[in-house]
């Protein structure tokens, strides 16, 4: 008797148990029926990994957090999210749920075709909610991606006035998607598409910031370049005032000496003093050159401008450079572009340039790779902000340009010859920047130098 009371208050306690876990369970069930009815943002069918991939900034994984709220939503559903590339010229399939198969011919569709349902969902910038896919004239069947469904939904992923793509959820039963269902569908959408958005915000006003910083640099290394040319300028000039009125002064009495000199050698039959005679002749005729020098580089020649082919010009150079090179066994490798365009300039002085160049690779050489010498010659066309110019670059593997020297390379007596006076350059400077161009020197990564001149297309 006393077990029978015992099993009797046991199973009054398993009936109590089950009956307040039915109760329960339809309270939660008449619970989500009435958030469904009447959506609102205490049920939003959110991931459970959402906050973690908003933190990561996981665009891929935010999108797919979409997808599995909304077959949330609509259970049994299938979901394709489409979005517009860079150009705006098509609908490329980005995501799609797991139970989606699709053709390889839906996977990106262009927006010139109008007809397409979802091309108009972006072009009208409305949803389409068709409970009946057969029935509904607006929807041509071979362009849904699953023709097994009988219902859709689509809807443009906008937020303000951008418009980013589609979305495409396809239904095998059309009685799926209720008004109250659509209602919460908007909401959560809405919800991810506000956040996709200051997402991007925040990282295009970092991209901005950062072009900002690199364009502030770059002005700042322009600055500092102009000022430097600016300087190595005004040196130029003073100088060039300053040794205008010293080589005239020097000139006249070397003349005077040397016309003295000859008059002597014709007079003296010893020959010791006939030997030291054509020693300082020979000093006169240096010091003369060096004069000659110092005027042109203080009085520039005036520039006379002809129709000019820099791919022959540098073919001439060569030919009369010939004799030089092969002595000194360099190898000219040319790379010359072959629609290079005509340009004006002065046809001599752009020439004596490039055998300046061309003479001091080989002084370089010589004294590093004999008999595996090269200068590499090639020609192209650059735009420069709104200038077009003829590049000519010249490299060698020479010994490069010191390092004390590089930054000082344009300017007067700066030279690693023995007997150089280091004005070779400067001038070359000066004329290429009476032509309206610029020239540039430094060292190769490979070892020896490389001088780019670029000349202006009129």
């Amino acid at each position: 008797m006393i077990i029978s009371q015992h099993l009797l208050i046991f199973f009054l306690i398993i009936f109590i148990i089950l009956l307040f876990t039915i109760i329960y369970v339809l309270y939660q069930k008449l619970k989500i029926k009435k958030y469904l009815d009447n959506p609102n943002f205490n049920y939003i069918p959110i991931s459970n990994h959402f906050f973690n991939y908003l933190h990561k900034k996981d665009i891929d994984s935010l999108y797919y957090s979409i997808i599995q709220s909304i077959q949330q939503i609509f259970k049994n559903s299938s979901l394709i999210i489409y979005l517009l590339n860079d150009k705006k010229d098509f609908l490329n399939l980005k995501y799609k749920s797991e139970n989606t198969s699709i053709n390889i011919q839906f996977q990106n569709i262009p927006i010139r075709d109008e007809k397409n349902f979802l091309v108009r969902t972006i072009l009208e910038n409305q949803p389409y909610f068709v409970r009946s896919i057969h029935d509904d004239k607006r929807i041509i069947e071979k362009d849904i991606p699953d023709q097994t469904n009988n219902a859709l939904i689509t809807y443009p992923l906008k937020v303000f006035e951008r418009i980013e793509g589609v979305i495409l959820i396809l239904f095998k039963d059309e009685t799926n998607f209720t008004d109250a269902k659509i209602k919460l569908f908007e909401t959560t959408l809405n919800i991810y598409l506000y956040i996709l958005y200051t997402l991007n915000e925040n990282d295009r006003v970092d991209q901005l910031s950062t072009d900002f910083q690199k364009l502030e640099e770059q002005y700042i290394k322009k600055i500092n370049t102009m000022q430097e040319q600016l300087i190595l300028s005004g040196k130029l000039s003073s100088l060039g005032a300053m040794a205008s009125g010293i080589a005239h002064e020097i000139k006249n009495p070397l003349a005077i000496i040397k016309m003295l000199v000859d008059e002597i050698i014709g007079e003296v039959q010893e020959k010791t003093y006939a030997n030291d005679l054509a020693v300082i002749k020979t000093e006169i005729d240096r010091l003369t050159e060096l004069v000659n020098h110092f005027l042109d580089f203080a009085r520039p020649k005036p520039l006379h401008k002809i129709k000019c082919n820099i791919n022959l010009l540098i073919q001439d150079t060569l030919n009369f450079l010939d004799i030089e090179l092969k002595k000194n066994y360099i190898n000219i490798k040319l790379s010359l572009y072959s629609t290079l365009p005509t340009i004006y300039c002065d046809h001599n002085q752009i020439k004596q340039i490039f055998i300046n160049i061309i003479l001091n690779a080989v002084n370089a050489i010589q004294n590093t790779h004999i008999g595996k010498g090269h200068i590499l010659i090639n020609t192209g066309i650059q735009q420069r902000e709104s200038q077009k110019y003829v590049r000519i670059t010249f490299e060698d593997n020479g010994t490069g340009i010191p390092n004390d020297i590089i930054k000082s390379l344009f300017e007067p007596f700066i030279t690693t010859k023995d007997h150089g006076i280091g004005l070779g350059l400067a001038i070359s400077y000066r004329i290429i920047e009476n032509h309206g161009g610029r020239i540039e020197g430094k060292n190769r990564m490979e070892g020896g130098a490389k001088f780019v001149i670029f000349l202006p297309v009129d």
